[in-house]
């Protein structure tokens, strides 16, 4: 039987494992590792540059034609005074058949013919293009296929401030139709006509080039 010494010393001692035993202090886990963010795969691209699709250019001179196939190899130069079957020829090659009108008995145009491909229209007089006769350029517009520019840069079209400031000097008239003051202009001289003839620039607004017609003169009324 245990005395009261021997339970206090009883006691003292499962105090003391209780004590001892102790709660250990857990090891922190280590941090979770973030995942690295996904990288969204960059997808191909599928625009192309598109390469403008190569033109012939057509430079009106003062004296011919001057015709430039889309690789810049020369193909013709025509002057006005002559056949005009070589030029529609080669015309009729870069730019395919022309739309062909025969005038006769109208004035400025009579017994004559247009070969016309989009906004450029060839002109000969008579009925054959293989005979010695004359021809003359007119462009109003787009001429698919073709770049057509005289010999100080005039296409129809573009801004006539622009041209006009490296042109001022040459040869000019202006008028008057349907309320607006035209300018036309001589860009490069047909000299057997004199210096007021030859290929002609005009504006119908002194904003835009209209149209390039010739050679004729500035005092024509057609």
């Amino acid at each position: 039987m245990l005395t009261f010494g021997g339970v206090l010393a009883l006691s003292m001692v499962m105090f003391t494992g209780c004590a001892s035993a102790g709660v250990s202090t857990p090891t922190p886990s280590a941090s979770p590792t973030r995942a690295a963010a996904a990288v969204a795969p960059t997808a191909p691209s599928t625009a192309q540059a598109v390469t403008p699709a190569a033109e012939a250019s057509i430079v009106i001179g003062g004296t011919s034609v001057s015709i430039t196939d889309a690789e810049g190899s020369p193909v013709a130069d025509v002057a006005y005074e002559g056949p005009a079957d070589g030029v529609v020829a080669s015309l009729t090659a870069l730019l395919g058949q022309p739309t062909t009108t025969v005038h006769q008995n109208e004035k400025c145009i009579s017994d004559s013919v247009d070969s016309a491909w989009g906004g450029l229209i060839l002109n000969y007089t008579g009925t054959q293009s293989g005979n010695p006769v004359a021809f003359t350029l007119s462009v109003t517009g787009n001429v698919p296929g073709a770049v057509v520019e005289t010999t100080h840069g005039a296409r129809v079209g573009e801004p006539w401030p622009d041209y006009f400031a490296g042109v001022a000097d040459h040869p000019m008239t202006t008028g008057e139709f349907s309320g607006k003051t035209f300018v036309e202009l001589i860009d490069d001289q047909f000299t057997p006509w004199g210096q007021d003839a030859g290929i002609i620039v005009r504006t119908d607004d002194s904003s835009t080039i209209s149209s390039i017609f010739g050679p004729t003169t500035l005092d024509h009324d057609c």
